[in-house]
């Protein structure tokens, strides 16, 4: 909810999310939702499914990554935010995880997401 405008004429973007099943920098599995048009606050009401074992995945984490659709030209990053037990995520991420992991059923939940303007700053 509330992603950056991209288009300025129409106050509005058109996003997708793409996620992606990832172990370190490798993809494992990759799907996206569908466009969203016009929309600054997209409800991604889809199931996205991945064949991958319970094992497998605890080695993984799952990176969402939400994109403007651009008729012409690459899609534009509008935010990412990841789940996870690994050491590529925070506290709150995996407890997220482990709740899906845990459960039965699909589950909603937002999730907050990094500006990819923002460089984080390096610690000395």
């Amino acid at each position: 909810r509330n992603l950056r405008m991209v288009d300025d004429t129409r106050n509005s973007s058109d996003p997708y999310v793409k996620v992606s099943i990832m172990q370190g920098d490798k993809k494992i599995k990759k799907r996206k939702t569908g466009v969203h048009r016009n929309t600054v606050c997209p409800i991604f009401n889809e199931a996205l499914t991945f064949n991958i074992s319970k094992s497998q995945l605890k080695r993984c984490y799952i990176e969402f990554s939400v994109l403007h659709d651009s008729l012409l030209g690459a899609s534009e990053l509008l935010g990412k935010a990841r789940v996870g037990q690994t050491a590529e995520c925070k506290r709150r991420e995996k407890e997220y995880f482990a709740e899906i992991f845990q459960s039965t059923t699909a589950t909603a939940q937002w999730l907050p997401l990094s500006d990819p303007r923002i460089v984080p700053q390096k610690k000395n």
